[in-house]
């Protein structure tokens, strides 16, 4: 398997329809909203108290990979709740971070970017339960295009590839 597939295009975020009202029976994007944030809020909790099985996986620095270290919250029906991945370099820093529903979909995406000038970016989506973008958020310093590279749509998968400066 390619290293790249899971990794949400910019061509393809382009064809994903935007809103939630665009189905019937959607629920308003500010609830949306703020059912994921509980969602979020609850996941960390769980995480703080250790309610997850927690797996991880550690590869040696390379240059430009951004996954070098990577972190799967899964509840006790075996269900991924949390993927965090990060990396960088001496200059740079990136830290994805997805939280995910009890059925395992991807609900909200943080990806935060530091560097060593201590400028910071970051970008944050929302999903609804059908998978579909509800909203974004970018700082306004940030190269929103960028940022939207690392997102990925299979945090298994993600989690499970091999180390990335091996396939290169």
């Amino acid at each position: 398997m390619k290293p790249w597939r899971g990794i949400l295009t910019l061509a393809t975020l382009a064809a994903l329809p935007m809103g939630a009202g665009q189905f019937a029976g959607a629920q308003p994007v500010e609830k949306t909203v703020q059912d994921i944030r509980a969602l979020y809020s609850l996941i960390e909790q769980n995480v703080i108290r250790g309610e997850y099985r927690v797996q991880q996986k550690r590869f040696p620095y390379c240059a430009g990979v951004t996954d070098q270290n990577r972190t799967l919250w899964q509840d006790s029906t075996g269900t991924t709740r949390k993927y965090l991945e990060s990396g960088g370099s001496d200059d740079s820093a990136i830290t994805s971070s997805y939280y995910l529903s009890g059925k395992g979909h991807i609900q909200f995406v943080l990806i935060e970017v530091g560097r060593v000038n201590g400028n910071s970016e970051s970008l944050r989506v929302y999903f609804d339960l059908y998978g579909r973008i509800i909203r974004t958020l970018a700082s306004p310093q940030s190269s929103e295009a960028e940022l939207w590279r690392f997102l990925k749509l299979d945090v298994n998968r993600a989690f499970n590839a091999p180390d990335s400066c091996s396939t290169r």
